[in-house]
C-alpha cells in the first residue's frame, strides 16, 4: 500500500488501527502515546516521516517568496475576530509566534491554507497568491461592525533560510520574522527580497516533504483538512469555538468517515504537473488530484496529491499537458 501523507486516525471505539503493522517496531506499537501511534499510522510506518524533516542546512539566506501573499489584519479585536473564523487557536499565539490554519468554507471545504502570525496591533496571513484577493474579500464580510481593516500587501514575502540546527527562534533576522511551526530553522517575514529561484525550489520542496501544502485556486474548496493532511499538520484545533465549516470537519474526524487522503508521489518528469491536474488509476478512471507539485531534479518532479480509499496501488497515471504520465505514490 502506498505511503499516505494524511491517513485516518485509529478508531477512537477501540479498534485495531488497520496502519499500525507498518510500525517498525510493531510489539512496541500498543505501549506507544496515543499521539505517537497517531503520527505512526499518519505517515504510514516510518517514525521520520512526522518529525518534521527538510534539506541539510547551508548558509543563512532571506529570498521571496513569490507564490505566497501576506494580508494585514489590523484591528485592537483582531486576534479574537479571526479565532472565530479559522481552524487554528490564533488567540493563543505569542506575538511574533506562527500558527497553520485553513480558511474553509461552511460545507467544511478548505478554501485557503493559512499560517497566522501574531504581531504587534493585528495579525499576518500568509496564503497562496492566486487566493489572496479571494480571501480578504470573504472575510471582510465578517467585518460587520469591528473597527478592522484587511489589506493585501502586494509585494511577496520573504523567506530565512538559517545555518546551523535551527533549534532556537529565529533571531538574527529582520524583527518580524517568525519561525515555521513545522520548521524552527526557516522563517518567514514581510518582503521585499531579492528573487533567487533556486532557494525557492528548495524552499517548496522542504514544505511538500513536510506534508505542508499552500492550496492554490484550481483546488481551492474542494477538500475537506482531513484529507490535505492538515489535521496531523496541526492546523485544526478541536478544542476551539465554532468557525465555518466546524460542525462537518469535526464529523468528519470523530466518525472517522473520510475517504480520500493526501499522498506524496514522485514522477519522471522535467515538467511538474499543475494543482488541479487529474490522477488515473491502472483502467483509465478518475482517482485524484494534484494538489502541488515542483520539479525535483534529474528530470523528476515531487508533490502531494489527495487519491481516494482504497489507495492500494503504487503508481497511477497523472494526466495534463495532453500526455498521461506514470505516478508513483511513496
Amino acid at each position: 500500500m502506498a505511503a499516505p501523507c494524511g491517513a485516518l486516525s485509529p478508531s477512537r471505539r477501540g479498534r485495531r488501527c488497520r496502519l499500525h503493522a507498518a510500525c517498525p517496531y510493531p510489539l512496541l506499537y500498543p505501549l506507544l502515546p496515543v499521539h505517537i501511534r497517531y503520527c505512526i499510522s499518519y505517515r504510514h510506518g516510518h517514525l521520520r516521516g512526522f518529525e518534521m524533516h527538510d534539506d541539510p542546512p547551508g548558509d543563512s539566506a532571506i529570498f521571496a517568496l513569490g507564490h505566497l501573499r501576506r494580508l494585514q489584519v489590523d484591528g485592537a479585536r483582531a486576534v479574537d475576530w479571526l479565532d472565530r473564523l479559522l481552524s487554528c487557536k490564533v488567540a493563543t499565539l505569542a506575538t511574533g509566534e506562527a500558527r497553520l490554519g485553513c480558511w474553509c468554507n461552511i460545507k467544511g471545504r478548505v478554501i485557503a491554507v493559512v499560517l497566522a502570525v501574531r504581531r504587534a496591533g493585528g495579525v499576518d496571513l500568509f496564503l497562496d497568491a492566486s487566493l489572496a484577493a479571494q480571501v480578504a474579500g470573504q472575510l471582510r464580510r465578517y467585518i460587520l461592525r469591528e473597527a478592522l481593516s484587511i489589506a493585501e500587501d502586494p509585494v511577496p514575502p520573504a523567506g530565512i533560510r538559517r545555518a546551523g540546527d535551527g533549534t532556537a527562534a529565529v533571531g538574527d533576522g529582520p524583527a518580524q520574522a517568525a519561525a515555521l511551526p513545522w520548521d524552527r530553522r526557516r522563517a518567514i517575514v514581510p518582503g521585499p527580497a531579492a528573487t533567487d529561484e533556486a532557494a525557492l525550489l528548495a524552499w517548496r520542496l522542504a514544505d511538500l516533504d513536510a506534508g505542508v501544502v499552500w492550496l492554490s485556486t484550481p483546488v481551492s474548496g474542494l477538500f475537506l483538512p482531513q484529507m490535505l493532511g492538515l489535521e496531523a499538520a496541526g492546523a485544526v484545533d478541536y478544542g476551539k469555538g465554532c468557525y465555518p465549516g466546524q460542525e462537518i470537519i469535526a464529523r468528519a474526524h470523530h466518525l472517522g468517515r473520510v475517504k480520500k487522503s493526501a499522498f506524496r508521489f514522485t514522477m519522471q518528469s522535467n515538467e511538474a504537473p499543475p494543482a488541479g491536474a487529474v490522477i488515473l488509476d491502472a483502467g483509465g478512471a478518475p482517482s485524484g488530484t494534484v494538489i502541488e507539485s515542483c520539479r525535483g531534479g534529474d528530470d523528476s518532479s515531487r508533490g502531494i496529491a489527495v487519491l481516494d480509499h482504497p489507495a492500494d496501488r503504487r503508481w497511477w497515471l497523472c494526466e495534463f499537458a495532453g500526455r498521461r504520465l506514470p505516478l508513483t505514490a511513496a
